[in-house]
């Protein structure tokens, strides 16, 4: 057997037990242990260029919202969000968190020269135009009227 028949033998030998590229008669193969480790190495680059392409897209809550309760402006920062509103004159403000792409708020306002406060979410929806959620506050005798809060994104 001449040394052609030994290097073409090898290659279908080695072809049948590992993926190869060959080229020119060169025999290139992937070890055993880079075809573990190639899957893992691009799941991490995927994951971190959908972090810079898109970590803050449909969760970003920023902007100014025309909603069922007048016009609402909130600023995100990280995971916390403040914010103002204005309801057929009435002025409040919004104090949140994020978590799990909700944003869980405190909101308060003056009313009849009174204080009121209560609590609230978000949740964005149709890729980040819109929110939907509710309003809470406790009465006096500790009962909760509850209220749906949704709108749109203007800016």
């Amino acid at each position: 057997m001449g040394a052609r028949q030994i290097i073409q033998a090898n290659q279908r030998d080695l072809s049948l037990q590992n993926p190869c590229l060959c080229h020119h008669g060169l025999l290139l193969y992937i070890s055993a242990a880079m075809k573990k480790i190639l899957p893992v190495v691009i799941l991490g680059v995927a994951l971190v260029a959908c972090q810079m392409l898109g970590g803050k897209k449909g969760k970003d809550f920023t902007g100014k919202w025309d909603t069922n309760w007048g016009m609402v402006e909130l600023s995100q920062q990280g995971n916390k969000v403040d914010g103002t509103y204005e309801y057929k004159g009435t002025k409040g403000i919004l104090t949140g968190e994020i978590q799990n792409d909700t944003l869980f708020f405190t909101w308060t306002e003056m009313k009849a020269g009174q204080v009121a406060e209560g609590i609230g979410y978000f949740v964005l929806k149709s890729g980040g135009s819109r929110i939907e959620g509710q309003w809470g506050q406790a009465n006096e005798r500790g009962d909760w009227n509850m209220g749906e809060w949704k709108g749109r994104r203007v800016e």
